[in-house]
């Protein structure tokens, strides 16, 4: 017999909510499972299993997590645990309009002040902050994570590795921002340092 629970048997053994002469009856081999938000560094893998078998579920081939995408899920504690990421990530393919899965809004359904287990301190103060932000912090950070998005892709926006594909979202709605926030792509180019002619080139 193989028994489960997500409750704690002792403190209901305690509570006089549980028989005790069934807890070590049933308490042979226990096996302790680990919940997804303690062991976070298995999201990326779990979430790109659950991804392999949405496509084939929905026929839907070609469908990729970007890697921004994945940090939103290591940023996520998971209450569901398992089950829930398979779940999201069944849902994301389904509604899908083209090949990237975006999980921006997954956030939002937590408080960013939430206390879970998750060590908060791993990560940059200023990717998870611990109050809530004003509208105009909001879009100053959305503008500063732009910037640096275009400076890795060498101010390419779209296409592969491009700054839209860095942050998990569609070139168009980058592009608006972009206009909106009045920078040019271009401008986040790197600087080729031009060869200095030596006597070799010269002869």
């Amino acid at each position: 017999m193989i028994a489960a629970t997500n409750r704690e048997l002792k403190e209901m053994i305690d509570a006089g909510q549980f028989r005790e002469d069934l807890y070590f009856r049933l308490n042979v081999f226990p096996i302790d499972s680990v919940p997804l938000r303690k062991r976070i560094e298995d999201v990326p893998l779990l979430a790109r299993h659950f991804l392999h078998r949405a496509c084939l579920k929905f026929n839907k081939p070609g469908v990729r997590i970007p890697p921004a995408q994945l940090e939103v899920l290591t940023r996520y504690p998971w209450p569901g645990n398992i089950r829930e990421l398979e779940n999201v990530i069944e849902r994301q393919v389904i509604v899908t309009q083209d090949q990237r899965l975006c999980f921006d809004d997954l956030l939002l359904t937590e408080p960013l002040q939430r206390n879970t287990s998750l060590n908060l301190e791993a990560h940059d103060s200023a990717t998870v902050p611990s109050y809530p932000m004003t509208e105009q912090a909001f879009c100053q950070r959305q503008r500063s994570n732009a910037l640096k998005a275009l400076e890795a892709a060498n101010g390419k926006v779209s296409g592969a590795g491009g700054a839209a594909e860095l942050l998990g979202i569609k070139p168009t709605t980058l592009a608006s921002r972009l206009h909106k926030w009045g920078i040019d792509p271009r401008q986040c180019r790197k600087r080729r340092s031009k060869k200095v002619p030596t006597n070799d080139t010269l002869n």
